[in-house]
Formats: structure tokens, sequence, C-alpha cells
């Protein structure tokens, strides 16, 4: 079983991106913190799923493939506990699944 990243940065809502540990770790990596939020979950084995039709947004998802984190920056990041949900699951309430009642 692989675990899969779907909105890997947050949703697009900037919450993530904001966190000063992870500006703090982009700093340090010459990265965006799009990249080190990327890069972080790569370097777990997690499969990222990032969208963007923004052309910045999309050469950032290609560059965080270069972004070699150490296991400091590993262990800060990990330490960040923000314990909010970025993504609601109603995003998913369309079609057949509409109605269903896995997502409430």
């Amino acid at each position: 079983i692989v675990m899969t990243a779907y909105s890997p940065i947050g949703g697009g809502n900037g919450e993530l991106l904001g966190d000063e540990v992870i500006n703090e770790i982009a700093r340090k990596n010459n990265a965006t913190p799009a990249e080190v939020c990327l890069a972080w979950n790569m370097k777990r084995g997690v499969v990222v799923i990032p969208k963007s039709v923004n052309v910045v947004h999309i050469r950032e998802n290609i560059r965080a493939l270069n972004i070699e984190l150490d296991d400091d920056d590993m262990d800060k990041i990990n330490e960040i506990s923000i314990n909010k949900r970025f993504l609601s699951a109603d995003v998913f309430k369309i079609g057949a699944y509409e109605n269903d009642e896995i997502f409430d």
C-alpha cells in the first residue's frame, strides 16, 4: 500500500506555506516552502499529487525532486503540530458518492 498525498501543500490556503519552520528550512535549502513540503513527503515515500495550472507553481513542483532535506530538516518538519485538516473531504462528494456518509 502506498500513501498518496492528494493535496500535499495544504490545498492552497497558504497557512502551511507560511509556517516559520517550513520557511526556515526553505531558506536553508535555497528552496520555496512548497518545494520543501513536497520534498518532505517524497523523502517519506509518500506519492505527491500537486495540482497547478500556474507555470511558476509547476516549476516548483518539478524542482522539489531535487531538494535534499537532511535528518535535522525532517525532524523539524515532523515536529510541526498544526493539527488541522486543510482539505475537506466534501470535495469528493460528487456523482455516485454525493450522498455517501463515508465523508462525514
